[in-house]
């Protein structure tokens, strides 16, 4: 959807080449060339995951055991 709307707009693709989690939070790797709102809702999205837990989606935050994760209680619990 936001790859269709960036061409519609700018006559430009938009290419998500990697998304990965590191320490716990999201990493997002695009091609995107100046477009500003883009990046920034790319940054808003991965601020977002450090509080997200990365099994169900509800509110969350980093744990650290072996492994860095966004968890919430329940499923940090194990």
């Amino acid at each position: 959807m936001v790859a269709e709307l960036e061409q519609e707009a700018t006559g430009r693709q938009f290419e998500v080449l990697q998304v990965k989690e590191k320490f716990g939070g999201l990493r997002f790797y695009v091609n995107c060339r100046r477009n500003e709102a883009i990046r920034q809702r790319i940054g808003i999205a991965a601020e977002e995951s450090f509080r997200t837990c990365e099994v169900c989606g509800q509110p969350g935050r980093l744990r650290e055991d072996r492994w860095i994760k966004t968890l919430c209680d329940e499923h940090a619990r194990g």
